[in-house]
């Protein structure tokens, strides 16, 4: 499983990033990669792809303060009305209701220094 994390991450940035080409940088074929990723995951190799892709979006809009267009074409997604489709499917809010709920708490917690009155 790691290693189909790492194959998928190693191309977040590729949009043409596809079902073969990741069979091939496992060095399986498609009906092993299927049945491995469906078996550990549930999921099919397309929606583990999009999961690890929005994912790391959100990662992306959080800590790198980047908006909801950024985060799409940087892991891959130029169709950003879909990015936001498959993101409520994911996390039930949409891209700009995520970064409104957690980055400031996101970045609150991250943050070593204190306001003067904060202490």
């Amino acid at each position: 499983m790691q290693q189909a994390i790492q194959a998928v991450e190693a191309n977040l940035d590729t949009e043409d990033f596809t079902i073969q080409k990741f069979c091939k940088s496992m060095g399986m074929s498609r009906s092993t990669v299927y049945s491995r990723i469906k078996h550990v995951s549930g999921q099919s190799p397309n929606a583990f792809i999009r999961s690890i892709r929005i994912r790391r979006a959100a990662v992306l809009m959080l800590r790198e303060n980047m908006n909801v267009n950024q985060a799409a074409f940087q892991v891959g997604i130029a169709d950003v009305r879909y990015f936001r489709e498959q993101f409520v499917k994911l996390f039930g809010l949409t891209p700009s209701a995520y970064i409104k709920k957690y980055r400031p708490s996101f970045n609150l917690d991250l943050n070593l220094l204190r306001p003067e009155g904060d202490k």
